[in-house]
């Protein structure tokens, strides 16, 4: 017996089924509506930084199989983490590295 058939059978044991009821493996294919091309990641965060009003133009992104890279100088913590949350619940992104670097003004 595999671990499927055993679990079946532990499935209708517990729900109550009838025993002449079976259940067939139906493979499913779920697409992955979150999947996006680099470029259109790309675009949305560049527009998502842009119009990030804590976030100071100094600050790049790119992207590369749906991971983004944050990349520039800022004077202030709060606009490392502002660019950050600007695009951490954008479609299709996998992941962010915040590679900002913060040099206070002295």
């Amino acid at each position: 017996m595999t671990a499927n058939t055993l679990l079946k059978a532990d499935v209708m044991k517990e729900s109550r089924w009838h025993p002449a009821v079976t259940t067939d493996d139906i493979p499913v294919a779920i697409e992955r509506a979150t999947e996006r091309e680099d470029s259109e990641i790309a675009e949305t965060v560049a527009r998502a930084l842009q119009w990030h009003i804590c976030v100071p133009g100094q600050v790049e992104a790119t992207v590369e199989n749906g991971w983004v890279t944050l990349t520039g100088c800022v004077k202030w913590e709060m606009e490392r983490r502002a660019a950050e949350d600007a695009v951490r619940y954008r479609s299709g992104i996998k992941g962010i590295s915040n590679d900002i670097t913060v040099k206070p003004s002295v």
